[in-house]
């Protein structure tokens, strides 16, 4: 079905994938962005939220990665400023090398507690846009990830996944 110029559409702040997707994402749904290392998914988030705080949207940065100081240093490599945004920072324990006392296997993360925050955040601010940014393991990227002795010490793509659909499914329950 082709997309009529009419159409409400919800600009991404990439004018070049905002061209191809005929103005931009419509608007009220989901979107999971996927790819490789160093194909624009971790730059793609303070865009998406920046367009829309441009516009006198209230947005929602959720990191289950990176710390907001971490977020807010690549930004600024960027030349750009997340204040205006509200992030909530719920970093695991496996995902940040500075706080680990040692290996936090998958099963002991709390699920259930990292949706709930996230759910009061939602419920609390509202927003008009919202980006969910996840864990991704690559060493050789982020040499301090290399203290994960093994792989298998993080959430596998199965489990990855069933956290994204019961996220999706409790957002769209409560509306």
């Amino acid at each position: 079905v082709a997309r009529q110029f009419s159409d409400p559409v919800v600009r991404t702040g990439v004018p070049g994938l905002d061209a191809i997707l005929l103005g931009g994402l419509t608007p009220a749904h989901l979107y999971l962005v996927e790819g490789t290392p160093g194909s624009g998914k971790t730059t793609l988030a303070p865009q998406f939220l920046l367009e829309g705080f441009r516009s006198g949207e209230r947005c929602l940065y959720i990191t289950l990665s990176e710390t907001s100081r971490e977020l807010v240093a690549a930004a600024r490599t960027h030349g750009w400023s997340l204040d205006g945004l509200t992030i909530l920072d719920i970093v695991p324990l496996e995902a940040d090398p500075d706080r680990q006392q040692g290996i936090v296997h998958p099963s002991e993360v709390d699920l259930d507690h990292t949706v709930s925050l996230m759910l009061e955040k939602i419920k609390e601010l509202n927003p008009d846009r919202l980006a969910v940014f996840s864990y991704a393991h690559v060493p050789w990227m982020k040499p301090a990830q290399k203290i994960l002795e093994r792989e298998a010490a993080l959430p596998s793509p199965a489990t990855k996944l069933e956290m994204l659909k019961l996220t999706i499914e409790t957002l769209t329950a409560r509306g």
